[in-house]
């Protein structure tokens, strides 16, 4: 097939892409509206609309666009670029101006092609992709870098991620101490030398160190959009499409967990984007059963672990899927080759994500489970609350208010009532912060609450009805969010503090979720038909009302300097 530059961009290598647009916007803000650099703007600003130019005289030339018209859509650019300027120079809130000016031109385009009746399913996940990097971009903006963050501390201060980051920046080696002496240093090194680097390159370049410490921001949305791209990869490979794909894609792309981990600069996004591709290249070895598949899966779970141990939680379904492999499909397996494939999955993934245990076992013996433990006298714990209650009480207060509740007037104790709060706001968004969002954050709440409820039920349904997605799929799935849920729960009851009950412990479960969605919307229901399109139409209707609440709280929130 005969593609031109942007397209194979697009279609074959859109990693790079989102890298090189990232990169150009690191360069225009640094990761925050404060550090606006106008000249750059002014000329990336000026290429695109020569670059428009260009592709219209072209469009003349093959009459694909009268003169008139095409004359009339250049003067409406360089219109449009020239108020952008201004108001850029103008406001102190370029986020929210941004964000607008986005929205606008993605909902126009949107509105063309439906006019021009050339809308279709791959332009609709393209505008979809934009307004997703939109609204990451937004959020990083006016996000700064010890703004809604976990456990990172800050610059200078030696401890903490930031500590941990600056360590690799100025030392250019692994700690030569025990890692449970300084805060946050236990974790596998990863992302935090990942980090390093970008801080290395950004000063190199001239730019100031408070300056490249917020760019850190614009690598963590790099992370949070390649997480995008292998889940919507997922839902591809499970076959999900046309109005199904975009609903559960629309919902991926505004979902707030994946918005807030843009902005968080700590380790969680990158071990979700390794834990979510190895789910993924462990669906295609089991359809096809090479090599180069099989390391593709070491690759992923070792340097997950590499970035967080927990993302030795794939690992088990992972481990199934290759049993039933062996089990279920021996005609296409010759068992001395896949004995190979094995020992090559054990030969990349073991060193890859068990050195940094090993090494400060054998050093400073270091449990390999070390997790820094809280004081039972912090202002946080929970433990007086029965594991019965924890686990079952819903009572109506709990909902009094649909956000992450840190005292005032009372702890956050029930990890289900934490995970739906958290995966809607974080721990810092809430209507004290930001009385704006009253309103479309109740609402977002609830829708999310709802989808979480439908996706539950498509576990089941899915499971017992869907016989076009192969059992194989669906058990592995399932196990994959079964393993993550467990570990969960059973990290908020060892762990009886309130900061425990947070979706960034299971976030893996997010697009996992909404594929069992996406094929619920698909199945094909005789006896009960009416039932099943009221339902599409209620999850239809979720979804598109999750999307505008989830846009409305981020633009909204993006006001308020």
């Amino acid at each position: 097939m005969n593609l031109n530059f942007t397209e194979a961009l697009i279609r074959r290598r859109p990693a790079l892409l989102l890298g090189a647009v990232t990169g150009l916007c690191c360069l225009v803000f640094f990761g925050s509206e404060d550090d606006y650099n106008s000249a750059t703007f002014t000329a990336l600003l000026i290429a695109a609309l020569l670059i428009f130019g260009c592709f219209l005289f072209k469009m003349v030339r093959d009459n694909r666009c009268v003169p008139k018209k095409a004359a009339l859509m250049f003067f409406g650019a360089v219109l449009s670029g020239i108020l952008l300027t201004v108001a850029l120079l103008l406001t102190p809130c370029r986020a929210f101006v941004i964000g607008m000016a986005g929205a606008v031109s993605l909902a126009l385009l949107w509105g063309c092609f439906i006019k021009r009746g050339t809308m279709n399913t791959q332009k609709a996940v393209l505008l979809l992709f934009a307004a997703a990097f939109l609204i990451r971009l937004v959020y990083v903006l006016y996000t700064g870098i010890y703004e809604r963050q976990h456990d990172v501390e800050t610059f200078g201060g030696g401890i903490g991620h930031a500590g941990y980051i600056e360590y690799f920046y100025n030392n250019a080696r692994l700690p030569d101490f025990d890692v449970r002496d300084v805060w946050q240093f236990y974790h596998p090194p990863l992302h935090h030398i990942l980090a390093a680097v970008h801080l290395r390159l950004m000063t190199f370049l001239g730019v100031s160190y408070e300056a490249a410490t917020e760019s850190l921001q614009m690598l963590t949305l790099y992370y949070s959009m390649v997480a995008l791209l292998v889940s919507y990869r997922i839902l591809r490979e499970l076959q999900i499409s046309e109005k199904a794909l975009i609903a559960v894609f629309a919902v991926l792309c505004f979902h707030p967990t994946f918005v807030i981990f843009s902005g968080s600069i700590n380790n969680d996004i990158l071990s979700v984007s390794f834990s979510l591709a190895a789910l993924l290249y462990a669906i295609r070895w089991y359809k096809q059963c090479t090599f180069r598949n099989i390391l593709k899966i070491a690759l992923c779970i070792g340097l997950g672990m590499m970035t967080k141990l927990s993302s030795w939680m794939v690992a088990p379904a992972v481990a199934f899927l290759f049993l039933l492999a062996l089990i279920k499909n021996p005609q296409k397996i010759n068992r001395g080759r896949y004995f190979l494939q094995l020992l090559s999955f054990g030969a990349v993934c073991l060193p890859l994500g068990l050195w940094w245990s090993v090494r400060n076992y054998l050093l400073w013996n270091v449990p390999p489970s070390y997790v820094p433990r809280l004081e039972v006298t912090n202002f946080q714990y929970i433990g007086d609350h029965s594991v019965f209650d924890r686990l079952f009480n819903f009572n109506f207060r709990q909902f009094s208010s649909v956000y992450d509740r840190w005292g005032d007037p009372y702890f956050e104790f029930n990890p289900t009532v934490g995970l739906l709060k958290t995966a809607m706001f974080g721990e810092y968004i809430n209507d004290t912060n930001f009385p704006s969002i009253i309103a479309v954050g109740f609402l977002l709440f609830w829708l999310g609450v709802i989808l979480a409820a439908v996706s539950v039920f498509a576990y089941f349904a899915v499971g017992l009805k869907d016989r076009k997605m192969p059992a194989a799929f669906r058990l592995f799935l399932l196990l994959s969010v079964a393993t993550v849920l467990v570990m969960y729960y059973y990290f908020c009851l060892d762990f009886p503090f309130t900061c425990t009950q947070n979706i960034r412990y299971a976030a893996v479960t997010i697009p996992i979720g909404a594929a069992f969605i996406g094929r619920l919307l698909m199945i094909k229901n005789g006896k009960h038909f009416k039932f099943k399109a009221v339902l599409n139409r209620c999850i239809y209707t979720a979804c598109g009302l999750f999307c505008l609440n989830s846009a409305a709280v981020f633009l909204m929130i993006s006001l308020y300097r």
